[in-house]
């Protein structure tokens, strides 16, 4: 039996245990908490000890591996902790606050030679799986162009219920960082390796010190080009959105709390149809004001890919080097948007 501590109760934290129970051979033995209130909440709902202080989780022999689902800023030093202690790792994205203190944590884990897995649970999911399908065939012929867009809304008590994610300093960004990062991490995954990019971000609204817009363009090894729009300014929200348009069709993914939507129509062909965003369930979380997942299946996929891994002694889909594509490429937006001009993302990462 595998055991698993989970470090920070947040509502993401709640995902993973639930997911957990669903895997054979594995078990949530622990997890912590600063908060007294949060932490005695996870204890009673999934019937696990807790402890204010990770440290004390980290020194369980029970446990050999931790799930991190922590703010941002966190992410380092409370992944570098744990490899010391000896402990396989799962983090929810990004891997960390920005590309440095990733390949900090890559390279610690390589050196002790424990398992690093990084959480993007979209790729797992039945939609996405279909759609990287479809573009291996090549059923949509050559890539000619692609879209992304999150038009999302958070309002002002978004930022103040959780302070971290209102500066750079914990949170690494805005919109982009926290909220649309999974969308430019299916794009990549599904375009290739990006090249440059030219991107502007702004706070327009929100009295935060991160961006709550963002656009530009990002041209791919392959020739293709994808424009971007991400803002937490739009209401009422619309569901995510992956665009491609190729030679033989096209096809387009759509998130909502969660769940992805595929809609893929051929020149020559019947369409693919997953998941019609009209069967998404409504979900409202307790306090109103932060998105709940309607679903753990991408979680559930990924961490039983993890944890295969983990017995069979190979890398997992989503590893560090893995992980640290979406962050490289977002640190170029930042830096072109600073600069005004187009970025080389392989500099950055």
């Amino acid at each position: 039996m595998i055991g698993v501590g989970i470090i920070g109760c947040s509502p993401i934290a709640e995902i993973h245990a639930k997911a957990l129970r669903d895997i054979p051979g594995v078990k949530l033995k622990a997890c912590s908490d600063i908060e007294a209130e949060s932490l005695n909440r996870f204890c009673r709902q999934f019937g696990v000890a807790g402890e204010r202080d990770y440290k004390r989780l980290l020194n369980r022999d029970d446990i050999s591996v931790v799930v991190v689902c922590l703010p941002h800023c966190l992410h380092r030093s409370a992944a570098l902790e744990a490899i010391e202690a000896g402990k396989h790792l799962l983090i929810e994205k990004p891997i960390a606050l920005n590309v440095r203190e990733g390949r900090e944590i890559i390279n610690a884990c390589r050196m002790k030679k424990l398992l690093l897995g990084v959480i993007y649970q979209n790729r797992f999911l039945a939609a996405t799986q279909n759609l990287r399908r479809i573009m291996t065939e090549e059923r949509l012929g050559r890539i000619l162009c692609a879209h992304l867009s999150v038009r999302w809304y958070r309002d002002p008590s978004y930022y103040t219920k959780r302070l971290w994610r209102s500066t750079i300093e914990e949170a690494g960004g805005g919109v982009l960082m926290v909220q649309a990062i999974h969308m430019f991490d299916l794009l990549q995954w599904l375009l290739g390796e990006p090249v440059t990019v030219y991107g502007q971000v702004r706070t327009l609204f929100q009295p935060v010190k991160v961006e709550d817009w963002a656009c530009g363009w990002i041209r791919f090894k392959s020739g293709v080009v994808s424009d971007f729009h991400a803002t937490t300014l739009h209401y009422p929200e619309e569901p995510a959105l992956l665009e491609f348009i190729g030679e033989k069709g096209s096809a387009t993914l759509q998130e909502k709390k969660g769940l992805l939507s595929l809609d893929a129509n051929f020149i020559d062909g019947e369409p693919i149809r997953i998941l019609p965003l009209q069967a998404f369930e409504a979900i409202e979380n307790q306090d109103g004001v932060t998105p709940a997942l309607s679903s753990t299946e991408g979680h559930r996929g990924q961490l039983e890919d993890y944890f295969e891994a983990l017995r069979e002694g190979k890398a997992p889909i989503v590893d560090g080097n893995e992980a640290i594509k979406s962050l490289g490429l977002l640190e170029a937006i930042y830096a072109s948007s600073q600069r005004n001009t187009p970025i080389t993302v392989q500099d950055r990462c």
